[in-house]
């Protein structure tokens, strides 16, 4: 399942490493992509239960996905 967030919390490289690096450590996402200048974030999730793992993760660092 593709997965694409908007995230507005996205200021700097500095979060870009960090949601890489909280949703690298999430398993069954692949093709994550982090975009600095539309604060975007996409991902192929294998179940809804990853998109929740992630969703969790992303949350407790900071970072709101709308």
């Amino acid at each position: 399942m593709k997965v694409n967030w908007r995230i507005d919390k996205i200021k700097c490289n500095g979060c870009v490493e960090t949601i890489k690096r909280k949703l690298g450590e999430i398993k069954g996402i692949s093709n994550l992509n982090t975009d600095l200048s539309t604060k975007m974030v996409s991902f192929d999730a294998v179940d809804s239960h990853t998109v929740d793992d992630a969703k969790r993760s992303l949350s407790q660092a900071g970072f709101t996905p709308c």
